[in-house]
């Protein structure tokens, strides 16, 4: 193992999506999803 690769996956939802995906209402920034494995990052400015 040579780093850790923190956008090796990249799933793509409105800030609407990942609360109905989550039950988290996200804010601009990381959030920590209960039972998640990495930081979610959210941008309600910069949406993907």
């Amino acid at each position: 193992m040579v780093k850790v690769c923190p956008f090796a996956v990249v799933l793509a939802g409105s800030l609407a999506d990942w609360r109905a995906w989550t039950g988290v209402k996200l804010q601009d920034g990381e959030n920590f999803i209960p039972g998640g494995i990495a930081p979610v990052f959210a941008s309600a400015e910069h949406p993907m």
